[in-house]
């Protein structure tokens, strides 16, 4: 192996409104270790841009000494906040997921850390880090210095009780790896097809195309074309980046697989939306699926109302062991009165 020290360039952005000394941001050194050779998948040119958000209450980052979003399959990034001794100081950290076996990849990129601000956007606490990501480097992390009384809900930083921390990873140069994100679509910033904000939990913004929304989305026209026609802004209520994210992902054209980690937020949203084709789509999902339980599945079936699916579940259960598994299950306390009828009903024609 040879040695290598990853050059971390900061560029400081430092707020004229606030006096403080100019060292808002600080980014220790990286040192890792990098193999001779690289394995096969080619090299991909970067470009692709994704924000990874985490939203912390006030009370949680005085009490835990770690917060910390969680990888999954629309996002294999994971943001993490911890605080440092001096109670002013706080250590976030951006790390890549560890499910790639392989030692020959690597991953250029330009991470954008943040503590947004809520009421002025152009005061946000910001630090840009270059850093090469690969098998034995896989985190870059900054200690922020946020000094008495800096962050508040007077000075904008502080929301219903929560501070917004985000990473936004642009990425560079690809090596190792055919493809890190299967959206060619950058949901994180407007453009001429994403016209307008959709603010989720947090405060976070995913922009999305209101006509292309709307040919999905009765419940998305109904607001574009009639309740708030000249708006481009709306508020989503009770609902997650990642969820929303995964949502549009599967609408547009970008290969975005239904999964078992990701369906019954998709059912949720597309319940809300009244989104009949990803309806659909996640109903013959988990009608094929053999790695979703049957509690599980009858429970899904119940909560969005996919009478095809339970149909399904419960010709399956053909004998009474089968139905007393289901019985037994987490799931069986949180079915309605009517599917647990038909679950008895079906347990008289076994017998």
């Amino acid at each position: 192996f040879q040695s290598m020290i990853d050059s971390e360039e900061e560029h400081l952005v430092v707020d004229d409104e606030y006096e403080r000394p100019r060292r808002a941001m600080r980014a220790p050194a990286q040192r890792s270790m990098s193999g001779g050779g690289r394995g096969g998948g080619g090299e991909t040119d970067g470009g692709g841009s994704t924000v990874v958000s985490l939203s912390v209450s006030v009370a949680a980052l005085k009490q835990s000494p770690k917060c910390a979003s969680e990888s999954t399959e629309t996002s294999p990034w994971r943001l993490s906040v911890q605080r440092q001794h001096n109670a002013d100081e706080i250590l976030i950290e951006l790390e890549r997921n560890r499910e790639l076996k392989s030692s020959g990849w690597s991953i250029e990129a330009s991470v954008d850390f943040r503590i947004v601000n809520h009421r002025n956007p152009s005061i946000t606490m910001k630090q840009i880090l270059d850093h090469n990501f690969h098998p034995l480097s896989l985190s870059v992390s900054s200690i922020i210095d946020t000094y008495p009384n800096m962050i508040t809900a007077e000075n904008g930083f502080v929301k219903d009780d929560k501070i917004l921390f985000e990473a936004q990873i642009v990425v560079k140069k690809v090596e190792g790896i055919r493809s890190i994100s299967s959206s060619s679509l950058d949901f994180s910033s407007p453009s001429e097809i994403l016209d307008v904000a959709l603010v989720v939990e947090g405060g976070a913004k995913v922009y999305a195309g209101s006509q292309f929304l709307s040919t999905y989305s009765p419940y998305f026209r109904a607001l574009f074309y009639d309740e708030m026609r000249e708006k481009k802004e709306m508020k989503m209520d009770g609902i997650r980046r990642e969820e929303l994210v995964e949502l549009l992902e599967v609408i547009y054209p970008v290969e975005r697989p239904i999964t078992n980690k990701n369906v019954e937020g998709l059912l949720k949203l597309a319940g809300r939306f009244e989104m009949k084709t990803v309806l659909n789509a996640s109903e013959q999902f988990l009608i094929s699926s053999s790695s979703v339980t049957p509690s599980a599945r009858l429970l899904l079936a119940d909560r969005y109302r996919l009478a095809q699916l339970q149909s399904v579940c419960l010709s399956m259960l053909d004998s009474k062991v089968a139905i007393k598994s289901v019985r037994d299950s987490n799931e069986y306390e949180k079915l309605s009165e009517k599917t647990k009828e038909a679950l008895f009903d079906r347990m008289m024609e076994i017998v």
